[in-house]
């Protein structure tokens, strides 16, 4: 019969479970983290080149970045009848630690967006931030864990 399981006396967390508490958040906290970052820099952007926007402007800004989902999303979409979405853990969190990239990558392109004279701007700012920043981010996940995988042959291999 086997042995029940030993229960902790205290209820406190030690300074391990405190460590694995920790990663599971910031794994959990990275993409969408860069992702606001790049969001809101790219609409501060904006804001700096065009005002404050309208009622309509914001509305633009909202469906550029909705679209900008959609597309990647769709895209994504088709990959995952096929493969595996890869699991949490240290790649995600390595791979936050290279958003200064992908979040500079999308703000500077929203910067070049950000200098057409126009409402259009609006729309295409987070449209282009919200892609730039997935699929840039997707890149470096993708590249951080291929590279770990190659580090560890146990590992199993990313389709």
């Amino acid at each position: 019969m086997p042995e029940p399981p030993v229960v902790p006396t205290s209820r406190r967390p030690d300074a391990e479970q405190f460590r694995a508490a920790l990663g599971t958040i910031v794994s959990a906290s990275a993409a969408p983290y860069g992702y606001t970052v790049s969001l809101w820099s790219s609409g501060a952007l904006l804001i700096h080149f065009h005002g404050v926007p309208t009622v309509a402007e914001i509305f633009l800004f909202l469906t550029g970045a909705l679209l900008g989902f959609a597309l990647v999303g769709s895209f994504a979409h088709g990959a995952l009848r096929t493969t595996l979405p890869l699991s949490p853990g240290q790649g995600h969190v390595r791979t936050g630690l290279l958003h200064w990239f992908s979040v500079g990558l999308a703000v500077g392109s929203v910067a070049l967006v950000a200098e057409v004279p126009s409402w259009i701007a609006w729309l295409l700012g987070s449209l282009i931030a919200t892609s730039v920043y997935l699929l840039t981010a997707s890149l470096q996940l993708a590249f951080v864990t291929a590279h770990a995988a190659r580090g560890n042959p146990d590992r199993p291999q990313p389709r």
